[in-house]
């Protein structure tokens, strides 16, 4: 009788620690657009850790952020309540983008191809820079993603947290940095 209650308390006590790691912790994400793609595909599941008080987010990071306090966004598109995209750009960035390429200050993001033409004139650029907590987030699949040259930078208090690695399916499996 002592073995069969051991277990049971080894069994419920792995359960709890199970439960408070997915509340606390992380989330698992459906990615269901391509404009993350060939990082990411339509279906692939995501385990995402969770943002905490110490949680900072750099660039080139993939993040899961609430877009619905973005209404013109919200509206017009009907995706999940989350989207899923790269960081190019964080904390006082300068941002102008000229012909739906943004250029981060003054230099192309990693994610741009370096083979990308631009006819550089500032005659239809758009110039701002970001404010503390503010992040620029693009699609890697940037010609085919709606992110941030359309609603703008997203605050920190939007984030939800960050992709750590594909679970799902098993052979396309990837830890993120």
């Amino acid at each position: 009788m002592s073995k069969r209650k051991d277990y049971f308390i080894l069994i419920f006590v792995a359960v709890l620690i199970a439960v408070i790691i997915r509340i606390f912790f992380v989330k698992i994400v459906v990615v269901d657009s391509t404009s993350m793609k060939n990082t990411l595909l339509p279906g692939d599941q995501v385990l995402v850790f969770k943002k905490n008080i110490f949680s900072s987010f750099n660039i080139n990071d993939i993040i899961i952020f609430d877009y619905s306090n973005i209404m013109e966004y919200s509206i017009k598109h009907n995706f999940n309540k989350v989207l899923v995209k790269r960081v190019i750009a964080t904390n006082f960035d300068d941002i102008k983008i000229i012909k739906n390429i943004p250029i981060i200050n003054n230099k192309l993001p990693d994610i741009i191809k370096s083979n990308t033409v631009l006819n550089i004139s500032n005659k239809h650029s758009i110039n701002y820079q970001l404010n503390k907590n503010e992040y620029f987030v693009i699609g890697d699949n940037y010609k085919d993603s709606y992110d941030s040259r359309i609603f703008g930078a997203i605050s920190k208090k939007d984030i939800i947290g960050k992709v750590i690695l594909i679970l799902y399916p098993f052979d396309r499996m990837k830890i993120f940095k």
